[in-house]
């Protein structure tokens, strides 16, 4: 499939993915402490994996300390390299359509439904992480230098920027902060970092969930509302349902 080059959502699909990145949260959480949590360097993998293919700056620098951290270029293992595989396939796909759920299938048969479910989650957290990174940077990088990136909406473009930027101003300064930690140290650290990321973050995702919940009903009457992503694929704008 062509390479993409600016994942970024349409205001319907913003909302309709948070409300399905909410419902994952206890997951996510589940990802990083509890029986299904699973090890720091794998999960170190699997963001990247997805961030490899979506490309975010601030996911690269955030997870590419946290891989660091944690070792995670020596997740080789075989529950490692299931993980991984589900997770390029997820990403490649936006976590959609029966080619994501044959691979969650394998990765079932894999690893255990636990922990299958447990990466799923941290693939979801991942992708919305990178997509408001694209979309934070479509008006810091594109909108308000007039340079508008192709099929943008100014409005939602302001809006989001507001809602999210102080979230990854925070982003940045942890990625800061995590560069005095030494390679390779102990896991818990990167388990206590990934679950108080997963509760900051959560404090912006649940509202946006919970009202993209509660306008469905409305969003899904509004004549042309786009329950699509916005994805460029090689300079060409490709649709994906939800």
């Amino acid at each position: 499939m062509p390479s993409r080059v600016t994942p970024r959502w349409y205001p319907n699909a913003c909302l309709a993915d948070h409300v399905t990145i909410a419902s994952h949260l206890p997951r996510i959480m589940g990802a990083y402490v509890g029986p299904n949590a699973i090890e720091a360097a794998t999960n170190e993998k699997i963001m990247l994996t997805v961030n490899g293919v979506n490309d975010c700056e601030y996911c690269t620098g955030l997870h590419g300390e946290l891989g660091r951290m944690a070792g995670a270029e020596d997740a080789v293992d075989a529950k490692a390299q299931a993980c991984v595989t589900y997770a390029k396939i997820f990403a490649q796909h936006d976590g959609r359509g029966a080619v994501v759920e044959a691979a969650k299938a394998d990765l079932v048969a894999a690893v255990g439904a636990g922990v299958a479910e447990s990466a799923q989650a941290l693939c979801w957290f991942i992708l919305w992480g990178s997509v408001s990174g694209h979309c934070l940077n479509a008006f810091w990088k594109g909108r308000l230098i007039f340079d508008p990136q192709p099929h943008s909406n100014p409005i939602f473009e302001v809006l989001f920027a507001a809602y999210y930027t102080p979230l990854y101003a925070l982003v940045v300064i942890t990625t800061q902060i995590l560069k005095v930690f030494p390679a390779k140290g102990k896991k818990v650290v990167n388990a206590a970092v990934g679950a108080v990321l997963t509760v900051v973050a959560g404090t912006w995702i649940v509202p946006l969930g919970l009202f993209g919940a509660l306008t469905r009903p409305l969003r899904g009457r509004v004549k042309g509302a786009s329950t699509t992503r916005d994805v460029e694929c090689g300079g060409k704008k490709k649709k994906k349902k939800n």
